[in-house]
């Protein structure tokens, strides 16, 4: 059959405008979709699903192009992520990004590296200033999802050492040193690190027990005098 032309000039301008912004509105949907379930399985409420939403439409409205989502390029995951990591502290409940891809139906590996990225393209982007990570709040979180048993005096401890630790573990970033904090603070007695502690922060931080261990009992040697 004969090809219908377009019935006035323009039409077909119009008509890709209008697919385009029904895409954009299903990305925002599936991206809305992806960050309140992962925000379920970090414990997270709905005002930081709310925050990362937020954060996500901003960035992709300003993109003004369709984020990949596929097995080579994903940078539409890689975003739904990195919100879901900026609302986290915006909210003051920290999940870092470890904790945030554990919960993805997506690999870690070069995945990583690529929430990095959207990390960095967000807080350029964004008009939000998204904070730094507050041991403070790493530590709070920490007891309040994996060591309930812990009594709110330990927890309250643990954080009055953070300006301590900082002092003396100086390449520590801030959500090692809130984790190192909560193993100082059952070691300090016996002056040796607390290992069953140690056992247990790590498996709740994501960190190695290696790493902790190395920190606690750094923190625990006494400083050497200068010779004189």
């Amino acid at each position: 059959g004969v090809l219908q032309r377009a019935a006035r000039i323009g039409a077909g301008e119009e008509n890709k405008a209008a697919r385009h912004e029904e895409k954009m509105m299903l990305q925002y949907n599936k991206a809305r979709a992806d960050i309140s379930r992962c925000c379920d399985a970090l414990q997270l409420p709905s005002m930081a699903k709310e925050e990362a939403e937020q954060l996500f439409a901003e960035v992709a409205k300003k993109s003004k192009t369709l984020l990949k989502c596929g097995r080579v390029v994903d940078n539409f995951s890689s975003l739904v992520l990195a919100s879901i990591h900026c609302a986290s502290l915006l909210v003051c409940m920290p999940r870092m990004i470890r904790h945030v891809l554990a919960v993805a139906d997506i690999g870690a590996g070069e995945t990583k590296k690529s929430v990095g990225k959207a990390l960095k393209l967000l807080k350029k982007t964004s008009t939000r200033r998204i904070p730094l990570v507050d041991p403070h709040h790493v530590i709070k979180e920490t007891c309040r999802l994996y060591l309930q048993d812990l009594t709110l005096s330990y927890e309250q401890y643990a954080c009055s050492t953070v300006d301590f630790l900082k002092r003396r573990v100086k390449t520590c970033c801030p959500d090692t040193l809130g984790a190192v904090a909560l193993v100082y603070a059952a070691s300090v007695a016996s002056g040796v690190c607390d290992n069953a502690m140690c056992q247990r922060v790590a498996k709740a931080s994501g960190l190695a027990v290696s790493t902790l261990r190395k920190h606690v009992q750094t923190t625990l040697t006494p400083p050497l005098l200068p010779s004189s």
